[in-house]
């Protein structure tokens, strides 16, 4: 053996070593909705979004690595990932210009959203979309979903049934099952992106098993007429491979139980969003292949399915005002739901007067919006009287809406060309592929439509953000796949003569090295062990700090005791200060009708210096503005000095939030505050 071949071995091995552990690390972060971080605030949410950016960084480091030093596993140009890039440079403008960038920057613990969770999306998006490219790479992603979804499914089944008892994982019973997500609307996307996966994977596995049907031969990139006549005489002189367990039929019935369960699940959940997503996925996906399909029995399924809908919709509108149905229709949670859709459901109204609030800021802020994360804001300004007595909303529970009014003009349409990207990666994907691997591949399109349209009832939370993210790779996967036949994989993207200049060639040949590669590899693991430290381990402990001083009440602990837990919090993590700030300020009033003067006015200055510190990293927020004038307000009873300074506060509460209950609560409070002290 030559040392070329020699070096060509080791390369490969070496590199395909770090390929697979970028791959482990991708499916790893699969596993994030088993995560309930019961020793947190809100643990449903926190330990989800902390385990998902923590695998992600370690994920990350290993792939910096892989593309530097292996360079055929570096990622082509693609206008998804372009296209995410400037939907996340936008964002990050509208936060700095927004009402708060700390937390457009960071969101709250109820949410885990904002630029810094965008921005770990993003790269997973890069990593995945450049690690699984083919079909047969994505069946292994998509299965470990799937296996993932499938317990969780079982989970909220056996949640609504009362199999046994899960109270463990903080579940308990309810009518809409949640299992270890916290919301059913949650469990309802999640659900039913896995439903249509599923599917997907099932036609999919046809495609080799049916002669004709398009098979693994397909699935290789489109190639000029030279390459396809160099690769049939490598076929005819390679043997072929013997094999000797034949695993698709077991794979086929995890994926047909994961479609039953998901399903189930599903309806369980009586999220209406969800089955509109999933009918409209299905009347476009019929749509579709009888414009591009050739298989006849899955053309004769879209006309069964296009007919279907036009008879569901007319049944819908001919019974639903009657009486036929209706005991047939109070007896399950998701038809009872369905029935009552239209302005007269409450939480339908909610949601149209959440949306006209949100274009009504959009309006007043039409370029960059508010700031991510910063609907609550705008909420507060523009909502009517009559709706803000029902509801309050941080979220839109409309995306389109969500990006219209927190990043304004240029954020929605970077947002929506995010969307056009993926569609045209599809589409061109689909345009070139045939039989049951093209009927593949447009389920998954329909899936991604299914999200897009569910999006339209409810909002991003860490669980259906990574099922956007999973969408969003296949289709960069897709893109690499239509593409690799026309261009070569991007090697520099800078002008050699620039590289000379910069003296770039040097400094590669240097980390080359073995010194330099040492050098390099130790770099990429300080970064990601700060990363960890400062990003998710510092905003865990501080969760668990407020969650702590929450719990420390029931345990007879004293109110100074309590307060070390709270401003832990506050120092550990100040990126998410203002949750527990407000818990000070909340807790506090509970205390001041027991305090005696001196304790009394040492508690009013601790809470005015919270409410002040809050303040000074969201100083429209509305809530703790109201908390201060209330405070004042309270505090005046004993000192007069005091009415002026709760006036004040509540000039600025009637500005930012004119139509607020708490706003004309506290107004009457302050006209019999103010009648009371007047000088006669």
């Amino acid at each position: 053996m030559t040392q070329r071949q020699t070096n060509s071995i080791e390369e490969f091995d070496t590199g395909h070593l770090l390929m697979w552990t970028v791959r482990a690390g991708i499916l790893l972060i699969m596993a994030m909705p088993f995560i309930v971080s019961s020793d947190t605030l809100f643990p449903f949410i926190v330990g989800k979004a902390i385990y998902a950016r923590s695998v992600i960084e370690v994920t990350f480091g290993i792939w910096l690595l892989l593309i530097f030093f292996y360079s055929r596993y570096r990622p082509s140009l693609s206008l998804v990932v372009a296209a995410l890039g400037v939907w996340l440079l936008v964002s990050l403008i509208a936060g700095l210009t927004g009402v708060s960038t700390v937390r457009s920057l960071w969101s709250t613990y109820e949410r885990m959203q904002g630029i810094v969770d965008l921005a770990h999306w993003f790269v997973f998006i890069a990593m995945t979309g450049s690690v699984f490219r083919s079909l047969s790479d994505w069946r292994i992603l998509f299965t470990v979903n799937l296996i993932v979804c499938m317990a969780i499914s079982f989970l909220g089944i056996n949640q609504h049934y009362g199999i046994f008892d899960m109270t463990s994982f903080e579940i308990r019973a309810t009518d809409r099952i949640e299992s270890t997500l916290g919301n059913a609307t949650y469990v309802g996307a999640y659900t039913m992106v896995n439903a249509l996966i599923a599917l997907s994977l099932i036609i999919h596995s046809l495609a080799s098993q049916i002669p004709g049907s398009g098979g693994e031969r397909s699935e290789q990139a489109p190639q000029s007429r030279t390459a396809r006549r160099r690769r049939r005489g490598e076929e005819r002189r390679t043997p072929s491979p013997r094999v000797s367990f034949n695993y698709i039929p077991w794979l086929q019935s995890v994926w047909v139980l994961s479609l039953m369960l998901n399903i189930w699940a599903l309806w369980l959940t009586g999220t209406r969003g969800a089955v509109v997503g999933l009918g409209t996925a299905a009347l476009v996906f019929s749509v579709g292949y009888l414009i591009w399909g050739r298989i006849r029995v899955a053309r004769i399924i879209s006309y069964a399915l296009v007919a279907s809908a036009i008879v569901v919709i007319g049944l819908f509108a001919a019974v639903r005002t009657t009486d036929v149905l209706d005991p047939v229709v109070e007896s399950n949670t998701m038809l009872s739901r369905i029935s009552s859709i239209g302005l007269g459901d409450a939480s339908i109204s909610g949601r149209v007067a959440g949306a006209q609030a949100g274009l009504l800021a959009y309006a007043e802020k039409p370029a960059l919006g508010w700031g991510p994360e910063n609907f609550l804001i705008a909420w507060g300004k523009h909502v009517d009287a009559e709706a803000a007595e029902r509801d309050r909303f941080d979220q839109a529970h409309n995306k389109l809406v969500e990006e219209l009014t927190t990043k304004g003009t240029l954020g929605f349409v970077s947002y929506m060309l995010v969307w056009v990207a993926m569609a045209w990666a599809m589409f061109r994907s689909i345009r070139r592929r045939r039989g049951y691997e093209q009927l593949s591949v447009l389920i998954i399109a329909a899936t991604m439509l299914a999200y897009f349209v569910q999006n339209l009832f409810l909002f991003d939370t860490p669980v259906t953000l990574m099922q956007f993210s999973l969408l969003a790779a296949f289709a960069v996967a897709q893109e690499y796949w239509a593409g690799e036949g026309e261009r070569k994989r991007a090697q520099s993207w800078m002008p050699e003569k620039l590289r000379g200049r910069l003296s770039l060639r040097r400094v590669t040949v240097a980390l080359r090295a073995s010194w330099g590669a040492v050098c390099l590899m130790a770099l990429v693991s300080v970064v990601v062990i700060v990363a960890l430290y400062a990003l998710n381990l510092r905003a865990y402990n501080a969760a668990a700090d407020i969650a702590s001083f929450g719990l420390a009440a029931g345990t007879g602990a004293t109110w100074e005791e309590r307060l070390v837990y709270a401003e832990d919090s506050i120092s550990t993590f100040p990126g998410l200060a203002n949750y527990p700030r407000r818990h000070i300020i909340r807790d506090s009033f509970d205390r001041l009708p027991t305090l005696s003067d001196e304790e009394f006015w040492a508690e009013v200055e601790l809470m005015e210096s919270t409410g002040n510190d809050a303040l000074d990293v969201e100083p429209d927020n509305w809530r703790i503005i109201a908390m201060l004038v209330l405070l004042h307000q309270t505090a005046a009873e004993r000192d007069n000095e005091y009415v002026a300074k709760a006036r004040e506060g509540l000039d600025k509460m009637a500005a930012i939030a004119p139509n607020l209950p708490d706003t004309r609560i506290l107004t009457e409070q302050q006209y019999i505050l103010e009648q009371a002290t007047a000088t006669p």
